[in-house]
């Protein structure tokens, strides 16, 4: 019991600093979009903004459904 405690703590630490670095990652994306915009770049800084978003959230969705698939084997798994 012990070592799942500390495995589930281990997990929810990695994912706690794995959302500060996306967050990180998009904040300092969409900052270079706002200077490409205040510079007068606005297709670049479209580009740039649009980029970052779109990463970050097909990076959620596959977590998320990766995630899913993984307690569905668990499931599957409990079953038997």
């Amino acid at each position: 019991m012990h070592l799942e405690m500390m495995a589930v703590t281990a997990e929810l630490a990695r994912a706690n600093k794995g959302q500060w670095f996306a967050f990180t990652i998009g904040l300092a994306g969409l900052g270079v979009a706002a200077v490409g915009f205040i510079l007068g770049h606005s297709i670049e800084g479209t580009i740039v903004g649009g980029v970052t978003l779109v990463d970050l959230a097909g990076i959620f969705l596959y977590r998320y459904q990766r995630r899913q698939q993984e307690r569905e084997r668990k499931a599957e798994r409990l079953k038997e």
